[in-house]
């Protein structure tokens, strides 16, 4: 079984509290999945990527 980790960032850096989760998850093991809800950057994505090496999985949010 897989973990997921919500991210959460302020649309340009992670929060600390999302990295010490995927921190925590490495250390159980398995495969990682970090959804991002975004209206974000590009270089948050590869941010989070360069540090966690997980998977990300992207939750765009539309503006009406």
């Amino acid at each position: 079984m897989g973990i997921l980790v919500v991210a959460e960032h302020d649309n340009a850096t992670l929060k600390g509290a999302t990295l010490n989760t995927i921190a925590a998850a490495k250390a159980i093991g398995g495969d990682i999945d970090v959804l991002v809800k975004v209206i974000a950057t590009f270089l948050l994505l590869l941010l989070l990527l360069v540090k966690t090496s997980c998977h990300v999985l992207l939750h765009f949010l539309t503006l009406t």
